[in-house]
């Protein structure tokens, strides 16, 4: 076994102490009634994680889970901070807003800290190919535990970053237990190292109680990755010996082995080593245990009298503050006759010629396998090549996660969900993170990438393909949602989305890719949450968006044919909705039909007319109407099919 020089050796055992320190002094502060928040006991990580930090540098990233209060601390996180962020103090990395699960520090290299197990395996792809495509030198340090390894998203994050060859070491904090549940319970394969073959990724096994050799394990993967050997999965064992949470005891465990474990405390073992060894004097072990007793204790002091965040912060850091103007050059201005296809496959082509750091990712969107299902990718891999287009495993977990975190280190990427359907899959990914990680790190990490979706509705492919899934994400504050009805706003709403700071879904009604419209030619954004009047009229507003638009215009022809004058708003964004245009339209017309064709209950048509009715009630003529899809999943069969989707009759008649 190499030996470590004593200034490493020492700098190990200040980080372990160090994590064990703040580990019993938040069990103390807890379980005594001096403080209240959620802590999950590191007792047995704190060797992986102090040896794991010991070979990063400064610039390098790092992901966390909600037992992370161990790495956080090697990472070089202040203690001040996280004390000031469990307790929800505005000192707190994150304003207070995070909590214990959740801290960020991006100054220190701390990206991301979540609480679903597994989910941050994703994200650090995102990171590493983020740093990959920069040539920025930086490594991507990925922490989870052993249960992670039985969800999908280790598959697909493994799987992906073996296949691109990104820079990360996966560290697999093995503590025996998957929450209450002994690992060998939940899988054959306990050594996680074993299953590394099936991915073709280079994997090494460390003792995570030994320091020397955890830490010469953990510099071999370092060294690996930096060299551009592609990831490396490294697993450092060792053994939880306190509860998966403070309210726990353990009872799940097997007395004769917890005794076992607990007696051989790896860290004790580590001071004593350190005197044995000659690597420093009990004196100056107990000096340096002195030191960071005092520094935990005088922090935690800190924090416990630090301000709470101002009302203020309730709402700040949800959005970010768009700093694109409007560029719009105006339906009528010279352009070209150009498909709803064709005009986003320009501003993608118009964005990615303007800013390297746009980048196109998802299932078959490379001119090799055809330019993507719909062919909306279509030429953009030959013209800046596959670094930039890449085609992706079939795995929205890892396409939507690689999307956020490479949107984290700096990138502009558009992520393709094949059908809207498929939001289904990833919903984690996009709602848990993507619409989160902006508010939940105070700010620190915005997400400006956007997720295309096609929504192939009216036509005969099942339920599993058809369905218009924008009230998922409506409930989901963070996302933005553009669903545009022309060639003209669809370019200049996906221009908009790439340039927008936050996570951006953009619907393409795939039966509008073929409509053609007048399109401009330069590069221009249509601002989000601003809706357009597609037809002025007096008698009765009907508000819709997407392929309804034209729908809603057809009946509001019929109902001119009967003296009724109706006006016709496309919504073109959902989040941000425009509701200010809304309310001017029904504030004149004293009536309003809402159509759309996501299910009815509690689509998006509830929420407007919730709306128009609490501003407008006392001047209303009569109820608002909703024309929509129908509450059952989407027929096959051509009659259900034409009786499930709205009709420019049932609109007619809603208005009458």
């Amino acid at each position: 076994m190499t030996a470590i020089d004593k200034q490493t050796m020492l700098s190990i055992y200040r980080t372990t102490q160090r994590i064990r320190a703040f580990d019993d002094r938040a069990r103390k502060a807890i379980m005594g009634g001096e403080c209240f928040f959620i802590h999950y006991p590191v007792r047995g990580h704190e060797i992986i994680s102090a040896a794991v930090g010991e070979n990063m540098t400064d610039a390098d990233y790092m992901t966390a889970t909600y037992r992370g209060t161990a790495d956080e601390i090697a990472c070089g996180v202040p203690l001040r901070e996280i004390w000031a962020e469990n307790m929800g103090r505005l000192t707190g990395g994150s304003k207070g807003k995070a909590g214990s699960m959740h801290i960020t520090d991006v100054k220190n290299g701390l990206m991301l800290t979540t609480g679903i197990v597994g989910a941050g395996l994703p994200i650090a792809t995102g990171l590493g190919l983020a740093s990959k495509l920069k040539k920025d030198g930086r490594v991507t340090v990925c922490n989870f535990g052993d249960g992670s390894t039985n969800i999908g998203a280790f598959h697909e994050a493994v799987n992906m970053a073996t296949v691109w060859d990104l820079p990360i070491v996966f560290v697999c904090q093995n503590n025996t237990y998957s929450e209450h549940t002994r690992l060998s319970q939940t899988t054959r394969v306990t050594k996680i190292v074993d299953r590394a073959p099936a991915y073709g990724i280079t994997a090494i096994h460390a003792d995570g109680t030994d320091p020397v050799d955890m830490y010469n394990k953990a510099k071999q993967a370092f060294e690996l990755v930096r060299s551009g050997k592609g990831p490396v999965l490294l697993e450092g064992a060792t053994f939880r010996t306190l509860g998966h949470v403070l309210s726990d005891n353990n009872e799940y465990m097997d007395p004769t082995e917890l005794k076992a474990r607990t007696e051989a405390d790896p860290v004790p073992k580590f001071r004593q080593r350190l005197i044995d060894e000659g690597y420093a004097t009990a004196a100056e072990v107990d000096a340096i245990d002195a030191e960071i007793n005092n520094e935990v204790e005088s922090t935690y002091k800190q924090a416990s009298e630090d301000p709470w965040p101002g009302m203020e912060e309730l709402t700040n850091d949800v959005y970010g503050v768009p700093t694109v103007p409007n560029s719009e050059p105006g339906r009528d201005a010279p352009g070209e006759k150009m498909g709803f296809r064709e005009a986003i496959n320009q501003a993608m082509d118009q964005a990615m010629a303007n800013d390297p750091t746009v980048i196109v990712m998802g299932e078959d969107v490379a001119d090799s396998a055809g330019g993507g299902v719909f062919k909306v990718t279509g030429g953009l891999s030959a013209k800046y090549g596959d670094e930039r287009v890449r085609n992706t495993p079939i795995a929205e977990q890892a396409i939507i996660g690689a999307g956020i975190g490479a949107s984290m280190a700096g990138m502009k990427p558009i992520s393709e969900i094949m059908f809207f359907d498929f939001i289904g899959v990833c919903m984690d990914q996009l709602t848990n993170h993507a619409a989160k990680l902006r508010y939940m790190s105070g700010g620190q990490t915005p997400i400006p990438m956007v997720v295309r979706v096609g929504m192939v509705g009216g036509q005969p492919i099942g339920a599993q393909h058809s369905q218009s899934l924008e009230s998922w994400l409506m409930h989901s504050p963070g996302i933005k949602i553009a669903y545009p009805s022309t060639a003209y706003d669809a370019k200049g709403l996906m221009a908009a989305c790439i340039e927008d700071p936050d996570p951006c879904v953009f619907v393409e009604c795939t039966m509008l890719y073929a409509n053609k419209d007048n399109v401009p030619q330069e590069y221009y954004t249509i601002p989000l949450g601003k809706a357009a009047i597609r037809r002025p009229g007096s008698d009765v507003t009907i508000v819709t968006y997407g392929r309804y638009v034209a729908s809603s215009l057809k009946a509001a022809e019929e109902l001119e044919k009967q003296g009724v004058s109706a006006e016709v708003i496309d919504l073109r964004t959902l989040a941000p909705l425009d509701m200010e245009t809304v309310l001017t339209s029904v504030a004149k017309t004293k009536r309003a039909v809402v159509v759309h064709e996501a299910a009815r209950t509690c689509g998006p048509a509830a929420e407007i007319a919730t709306r128009i009715h609490e501003e407008l009630h006392a001047s209303l003529r009569g109820p608002v109407k909703r024309v929509t899809g129908g509450d059952s999943p989407v027929p096959t069969s051509f009659p259900l099919l034409a009786a499930w989707y709205p009709s420019v009759e049932a609109i007619v008649a809603a208005a009458l």
